[in-house]
């Protein structure tokens, strides 16, 4: 027993620090220890194995990491990679360029608090709305028609784009990866794009202007004198002028309202008249397509007054009709309807026509969006008037909403908390 102990002795010592490379001299065990020194160099034989699988294993994954951290660190965004608390795990390189931080800095850190999410204005968006919450709450994202900034950690801003994504293992949430990207050479070629189209628009007024006046001057004064012929292309001309002057003024609607520099002035208007001179002005659209106007206002609408801008409040019912006499079948009805029920206006504007696809639907309101139906169709258009027409809305604290069958018609809804005068 002394001889087997001594023998096993080192062995079991080693063992204890996690040593297995020693091996059982068999050929120095008594005959009745053997069967037991044979199982116990089986286990030292089975548990190098299983280690030499170990660090095989670990071998690849630390590869694997190594990979993985490499592709992290070349990827040309910032990626923020948070707990299920918002802690941040893991900032890369580009973002740490981008918001200032160091990633010792940051890693341990709430992200929120960290890193101030703001409007342009320099309102900082409350935590509840912050794309770390996207999935308990919601969260309304349009990074280029309203740029978000992060606060860098000198307390300079930066505009960005963010896409944010969870970690989900079993239903569960287990973090968040934040994927942001510098936009500021984006966001200055937009500024300039927009500028230039307000120059361009104001210098359009002008020439615009005349040919209006010229054109409504033939048609009007020396009527009785003209050709048929050349009558039919002055209205041709004159209308024409017409959605151009509507484009101009769709534009520098665009870049004033953007830039928060729209200029209002409510005065007392009759809403029913509003919508009779944009039934009239455009009654030769109306009378080609030989369609039916029918219009329904209540009592308070056709006699009251509310205040409002009639300049701007012309330019979204142009843009809301226009479009039910584009896309409107020809000899079909537009029903518009103009009501007051005691929290505001109500105006309902609806064609038999074209109709949106469902799947576009949400689209409508975007700049420059014209439905794939539409297109098809060879119907000119511009794809601004209804985005005019939201953010005026929105600019009156006001909601507007679509209704749309494909091929049967569409219904678009507006709702103005304004009350008689």
């Amino acid at each position: 027993m002394d001889k087997l102990i001594e023998l096993l002795n080192p062995i079991f010592a080693d063992a204890t620090v996690g040593e297995f490379t020693k091996d059982v001299d068999l050929s120095q065990v008594e005959p009745q220890y053997l069967e037991l020194c044979s199982g116990i160099q089986i286990i030292i034989d089975v548990i190098r194995e299983k280690i030499a699988d170990l660090e095989r294993l670990n071998s690849e994954l630390l590869q694997e990491s190594v990979e993985r951290q490499a592709i992290l660190d070349s990827i040309g965004e910032g990626v923020a990679v948070l707990n299920e608390h918002g802690i941040v795990l893991f900032l890369n390189p580009v973002g740490q360029q981008i918001l200032g931080w160091s990633a010792s800095e940051i890693e341990g850190k709430p992200w929120v608090t960290t890193v101030p999410l703001e409007y342009e204005n320099g309102t900082e968006i409350d935590t509840s709305k912050r794309p770390f919450e996207s999935f308990t709450y919601s969260q309304e994202a349009d990074n280029l028609a309203q740029a978000l900034y992060y606060r860098r950690k000198n307390k300079s801003r930066v505009p960005i784009q963010t896409t944010v994504s969870p970690v989900l293992s079993n239903g569960q949430n287990h973090g968040t990866i934040i994927v942001f990207r510098d936009v500021s050479k984006e966001w200055e070629i937009e500024k300039l794009k927009e500028e230039f189209l307000s120059i361009a628009a104001h210098q359009l007024r002008g020439p615009l202007a005349t040919m209006r006046w010229t054109t409504e001057t033939l048609l009007s004064t020396y009527a009785s004198l003209l050709d048929p012929v050349v009558r039919e292309k002055i209205e041709w001309v004159y209308h024409n002028n017409q959605d151009l002057i509507g484009l101009v003024n769709d534009i520098l609607s665009i870049t004033r309202l953007s830039k928060g520099t729209i200029s209002e002035e409510a005065i007392p208007t009759n809403v029913r008249l509003l919508i009779t001179k944009e039934i009239d002005d455009l009654s030769h659209q109306i009378k080609k397509k030989h369609m039916n106007i029918d219009l329904r206002t209540d009592q308070i609408i056709s006699d009251g007054k509310f205040a409002l801008d009639p300049n701007h409040f012309k330019q979204v019912l142009r843009n809301i009709i226009d479009n039910a006499i584009k896309y409107g079948f020809k000899d079909s009805t537009i029903q518009i309807s103009a009501t007051f029920d005691g929290s505001g206006i109500t105006i309902v504007v609806s064609d038999q026509g074209m109709g949106i696809a469902p799947k576009e639907k949400t689209m409508v309101f975007h700049r420059f969006f014209r439905g794939s139906n539409v297109i098809h169709s060879g119907i000119s258009g511009t794809g601004l008037g209804l985005y005019v027409v939201k953010q005026y809305i929105d600019l009156w604290k006001g909601s507007v909403n679509v209704e749309s069958t494909l091929n049967k018609g569409t219904s678009v809804t507006i709702h103005l908390p304004i009350h008689p005068l």
